[in-house]
């Protein structure tokens, strides 16, 4: 199928992160097309069956760094988005039977740790407060676009000089730990902080999740400010209630909400519905671009309210 229409923007892929960029440019004004290849949305954020009648999440399974922001200007939260918080965030099984559980409180955590080693547990809640503040420091940055390598810029250099103006407010001894930190593997790190084996493999564990390096490997140390970001906004990594693509389905709602009708079938028997301002292709279509169409107008539909949902755009409470 072919298809002919003055898009301003082609986004690859209906992953979470697809979904969010497709919904934001939609709102903006600009007509925007999603190309997915599977049936189904999410990307790494899907909920699928593995064996019958067992669901689960094969890619995503934990939510973390959804950003607030997200959260609120998406309407999330009113659409159905429930996130249950990890408490322990970790049960680690040892030898002969020992367990090591890490609690959202500091203080419990300690605690817990107290029974293997007294000198761990009094540093552990200096070492989360620690990560958690180098973690404040860097968060901004992922509401920002990067700077440009090749095209040196004031505004870039000014956004970057007010990060290490906020880490040199910490105390020089924070920001001395930061400059140590960035180059170190994790087990020099966490080997100066920490005399428990178990302990250690525990928070390693969370740290080089996604980068296929280990524990020996240099620069795996920075890796433990993404596992402490969500307490940087008073959060949690959560379980989303319904899987992963409970939340991709938000999303997906969330897209299509104000923004007209999409095509998120990948079916090919299925008909698509036409889309006001953001359509969804899947599987093998391809786009054939109109060169005589480059500077057309861009017209926004009026918005529609049905008075029959509750939530503007969605549908009923607790569904997607």
């Amino acid at each position: 199928m072919t298809v002919q229409a003055p898009y301003d923007v082609l986004v690859v892929g209906a992953g979470h992160n697809g979904l969010v960029a497709a919904t934001v440019l939609a709102r903006a004004g600009r007509r925007v097309l999603v190309l997915e290849r599977r049936s189904i949305v999410g990307g790494a954020a899907v909920t699928e069956e593995f064996h019958p009648g067992f669901r689960g999440s094969p890619g995503a399974s934990l939510c973390g760094l959804l950003r607030p922001e997200i959260v609120q200007e998406l309407a999330l939260v009113p659409r159905g988005l429930q996130l249950l918080p990890l408490d322990p965030e970790v049960v680690a099984l040892g030898e002969d039977g020992k367990v090591l559980r890490l609690w959202r409180d500091p203080a419990r955590a300690a605690q817990e740790i107290g029974a293997f080693s007294p000198r761990d547990a009094a540093a552990f809640p200096r070492f989360r407060s620690l990560l958690v503040s180098l973690a404040s420091v860097a968060d901004p940055l992922l509401d920002q676009a990067p700077p440009e390598v090749s095209d040196w810029r004031w505004a870039d250099q000014l956004r970057l000089a007010r990060r290490g103006l906020t880490l040199r407010r910490m105390g020089k001894d924070a920001m001395y730990a930061s400059i140590r930190m960035v180059p170190m593997s994790l087990r020099a790190f966490l080997g100066e902080w920490f005399e428990t084996d178990l302990l250690r493999a525990t928070l390693a564990v969370d740290a080089l999740v996604g980068t296929f390096r280990g524990p020996y490997s240099p620069e795996t140390a920075f890796g433990l400010l993404h596992h402490y970001a969500p307490a940087v906004h008073g959060a949690a990594w959560s379980v989303v209630r319904g899987g992963m693509g409970r939340l991709a389905a938000l999303l997906a709602a969330a897209s299509l909400a104000g923004c007209g009708s999409g095509y998120f079938g990948g079916s090919e028997d299925k008909v698509p519905l036409k889309g006001e301002r953001i359509s969804v292709l899947s599987l093998d279509t391809t786009l054939k671009p109109d060169k005589r169409i480059p500077d057309v107008e861009v017209r926004l539909p009026r918005p529609y309210r049905t008075a029959d949902w509750p939530q503007p755009g969605g549908g009923r409470p607790g569904r997607a």
